[in-house]
C-alpha cells in the first residue's frame, strides 16, 4: 500500500482520488502544510522507515530546471523514527520555517526545525533536535502555536500520552526554553 492523495474542491460534495505517493508507509503518520497558495508540503513516513518531506508546486509559472511544478518532489528525510510514528507539523507564521514532531524508537518525542521552502528546505542545524518528552510507544500527537501572555510571545504546545490513561500538554516559548508539562486528562 501507499499514502493516497485525495482532493476536494469548494462546492463539491465528494472527495476525488488524485494519486498514490510511491514508497510511502500508509500505516504511519501524515501531515500537510501549505505555504501561501502555491506550495504544499506533505510530511510522511516512507517505506524505508524515515520521516520524509515531499513538496508540490501548483504555480506553473514558477517552473524552472530545478523547481518542477505539478509533481510531488522528495525533500528532506530524517532517520531514527519509530515505525508507524505519528507526525505533527506547525507552520510558523510569516516564515518558511516549520516545527516537525515525531517519535523515536526509544519513545522520545523529537522536535526538528525545517527552514526554507521546496528545493531550498534544510534542517536547521542551529536549532537542532529538541527532546519534548517521552511518550508511550505509538502515541498519537497534536501540536499548535498559541498567542499567549507569557513573555509577550507565542508558545508551542505538543500534546501526547505518557501513559495509556492520560494526555499531557508540553509547552515552551516559540523562541526556545525549557519544556513544561500540564496534565489535561488523567
Amino acid at each position: 500500500g501507499s499514502v493516497k492523495e485525495l482532493g476536494w474542491n469548494y462546492g463539491s460534495t465528494a472527495w476525488d482520488y488524485l494519486t498514490s505517493l510511491p514508497n510511502s508507509n500508509p500505516d504511519g503518520g501524515v501531515e500537510c502544510t501549505v505555504r501561501g497558495t502555491s506550495i504544499t508540503n506533505v510530511w510522511l513516513l516512507n517505506s524505508a522507515g524515515e520521516l520524509e518531506q515531499r513538496w508540490y508546486e501548483f504555480n506553473k509559472s514558477a517552473q524552472t530546471a530545478n523547481h518542477p511544478t505539478n509533481i510531488w518532489v522528495k525533500g528532506l528525510t530524517q532517520s531514527n523514527v519509530l515505525a508507524n510514528s505519528a507526525i505533527t507539523v506547525i507552520n510558523i507564521s510569516n516564515s518558511t520555517s516549520k516545527y516537525i514532531h515525531y517519535q523515536q524508537p526509544d519513545g522520545e518525542i523529537i522536535q526538528l526545525l525545517a527552514t526554507g521552502t521546496a528545493e531550498s528546505s534544510v534542517w536547521s542545524i542551529d536549532d537542532g533536535l529538541y527532546t519534548v518528552g517521552r511518550g508511550i510507544r505509538g502515541t498519537r500527537m497534536g501540536s499548535v502555536i498559541l498567542n499567549t501572555q507569557i513573555e509577550e510571545g507565542k508558545e508551542i504546545h505538543v500534546f501526547f500520552q505518557t501513559a495509556a490513561t492520560n494526555l499531557i500538554d508540553h509547552v515552551r516559548t516559540l523562541d526556545g526554553g525549557t519544556w513544561s508539562q500540564q496534565v489535561l486528562v488523567g
